[in-house]
């Protein structure tokens, strides 16, 4: 199904966010920029959310690909996606939830060569990288 991005077919996608948020609030979310780092255990189920309220943009970095041990807990995680980069993953998610989201995904690791590239012209930059160490 295709959908103008218009604010009259934003409004029927995300009409539950109206009485939660005011009309004023919901523009500002439309016009949110993201940078989230790792799309992992805590991140894939964040950028989820954030597609979900309406966002405009999000850029995922995450150089790792899905393993078998991700599935009982990491969003985009299947069987058929086992090997495949996560921000890859992730975004297609992401699009098929919101069609109106503009997604970037970086497939390695964020440094001091990519890290404009990743937080240029974003509002809020989180940092969603899980490391598990025994």
């Amino acid at each position: 199904m295709a959908l103008k991005n218009n604010w009259n077919n934003y409004k029927k996608i995300f009409i539950k966010n109206f009485g939660i948020y005011s009309t004023k609030e919901v523009r500002k979310i439309r016009k949110l920029r993201v940078a989230l780092a790792g799309v992992g255990g805590i991140g894939g189920h964040v950028a989820v959310s954030l597609a979900r309220l309406g966002i405009k943009e999000i850029i995922l970095a995450d150089p790792d690909r899905y393993q078998i041990s991700n599935i009982n807990r990491q969003q985009g995680a299947y069987f058929d996606t086992i090997g495949r980069l996560k921000a890859e993953v992730i975004a297609k998610e992401l699009k098929r939830i919101n069609p109106f989201i503009r997604v970037r995904a970086i497939k390695e690791t964020i440094n001091e060569k990519n890290v404009e590239k990743f937080i240029n012209n974003v509002d809020i930059i989180l940092d969603t990288i899980d490391f598990f160490e025994p």
